[in-house]
């Protein structure tokens, strides 16, 4: 998942504008400052970005994203507060 929540903050501040400082990146991602080189570095490695210094995202980068953001959806679904349901027992008194 921290794969997902970086290359999501890289997608949304590139986005908006310029690239913010990494700082900045791994407090969006939510991922220590001392750790976020490093996986910078695998993302690199595993072609999801083309350098550490752009962070332009790669095609294998984006449908990996594509995928983090579709089982977010779902998860956010299944962890959604849901409203009380009546007690039959209760409404039948």
């Amino acid at each position: 998942m921290v794969v997902g929540s970086i290359l999501d903050a890289v997608d949304q501040a590139l986005a908006s504008g310029p690239l913010p400082s990494v700082t900045e990146l791994a407090r969006r991602a939510n991922v220590a400052n001392s750790r976020f080189a490093a996986y910078l570095l695998d993302l690199k490695d595993a072609g999801f970005i083309e350098d550490t210094s752009t962070l332009r995202i790669t095609a294998e980068g984006r449908a990996y994203l594509a995928q983090y953001r579709q089982w977010n959806k779902i998860a956010a679904r299944v962890d959604a507060p849901r409203a009380p349901t009546e007690d039959r027992s209760e409404s039948e008194k």
